[in-house]
């Protein structure tokens, strides 16, 4: 906790002020609005793997292009397909072929 208090007294309070995280939240919010939601379906069905194909339903706001990216290690990854979010989210399905360990995460373009 002394680094955090340290690195606090460094800081210039005429343009930065230190806040508790409700206060964050709050000016977050009227800022930006509210929280997105966007990720994997965690409603029941919404990842599943049957007869090898992943499948997944990413949800997010709608008309936002996002990007699903696989890796075999965690370090490395590469794009695998971009879509435009529906109301109803995106329906992904993939064959994982012979070697079935495999991680995906979605990314929101910009």
């Amino acid at each position: 906790m002394s680094n955090a208090n340290q690195l606090t007294q460094w800081l210039d309070p005429t343009k930065v002020s230190v806040v508790t995280l409700e206060e964050l939240m709050v000016h977050l919010r009227n800022n930006f609005g509210l929280p997105l939601n966007f990720g994997f379906s965690t409603n029941a069905g919404g990842v599943t793997i049957s007869s090898n194909p992943f499948q997944a339903q990413i949800v997010g706001p709608p008309g936002r292009a996002a990007v699903l990216e696989g890796s075999k290690d965690l370090q490395t990854w590469a794009p695998l397909q971009t879509n435009t979010l529906s109301s109803n989210g995106w329906q992904i399905s993939l064959p994982l072929g012979a070697n079935q360990n495999a991680f995906f995460r979605a990314l929101l373009e910009p």
